[in-house]
């Protein structure tokens, strides 16, 4: 085991060379001296649709490009749920049980890493220093948008939109999935960020 090393400081130097979107999002996002920190953890709440719209409460670990865990509790009508979502090591996995006892979802397979690999490519923003990782290749798309990102070698198309201030604005990645039950496919995931 080798002890962990400190953080690099952010520079503008770090910025040459990236589209002038990547550029402008990054400026906004990072304070020059700033650790280059690639993992964060939060605490999250809000709605997801179990059969209907529920709340939960989630702790989240997110590591990019490297993995993260989803971890939530959540109620199915008047059943407690519980459980995560996680891709580490090349591998994706979900696991949710009612009581916390009785498996209700628990799937480990080729469809389930290449959705839980796209997410992790579509949440790396919340991580705004993954953006200058080794294995991040940047293509400006235009003057708000560009796309990018490689997980674990596998490319994904995330393509950013960046305001005028800097603020991100939007994220949108290709993601493999089901979300209407069908068999395993390529869906367009969209997120809108409303932040400063």
């Amino acid at each position: 085991m080798a002890p962990t090393t400190s953080a690099a400081a952010f520079s503008l130097a770090m910025l040459n060379g990236l589209p002038e979107p990547v550029r402008r999002w990054l400026t906004h996002a990072i304070a020059p001296g700033t650790p280059l920190c690639c993992s964060a953890v939060f605490r999250q709440h809000g709605q997801i649709k179990v059969g209907f719209w529920q709340r939960y409460e989630a702790d989240w670990v997110l590591c990019p490009p490297h993995g993260f865990v989803w971890a939530a509790a959540t109620r199915l009508g008047p059943l407690p749920v519980s459980g995560f979502d996680r891709y580490s090591r090349c591998s994706g996995e979900m696991s949710w049980r009612l009581w916390g006892r009785i498996p209700l979802v628990t799937a480990q397979s080729p469809d389930v890493t290449r959705s839980a690999r796209g997410r992790l490519a579509g949440e790396f923003c919340f991580v705004p220093a993954a953006a200058l990782a080794t294995g991040v290749s940047w293509e400006g798309l235009d003057h708000d948008r560009a796309a990018s990102v490689d997980i674990d070698g596998h490319a994904s198309q995330v393509t950013i939109t960046v305001g005028e201030t800097g603020a991100l604005t939007r994220v949108d990645v290709p993601r493999w999935g089901r979300p209407d039950r069908k068999p395993f496919g390529e869906h367009l995931f969209t997120g809108l960020l409303d932040g400063p």
